[in-house]
């Protein structure tokens, strides 16, 4: 899996990897979702409105923390 260059964000569980990223220009944020239980197709880039509806569709009792 490839995420952009620099993580400022992110969380975990058995089923999902959640991160908030910065692109190589520092202009654009993105944010993951990575299911760790799926071989195909397990991770989604996606802009900040998109990534917290999909948190709540997809049920993730999870919260984006700084990386330390």
């Amino acid at each position: 899996i490839v995420t952009e260059p620099e993580i400022l964000e992110y969380n975990y569980k058995e089923k999902f990897i959640i991160a908030k990223s910065r692109t190589i220009f520092g202009d654009t944020l993105k944010f993951w979702i990575i299911d760790k239980t799926l071989e195909n197709e397990k991770y989604i880039s996606m802009d900040s409105i998109e990534f917290y509806k999909e948190i709540e569709k997809l049920k993730i009792d999870l919260k984006l923390k700084k990386r330390k």
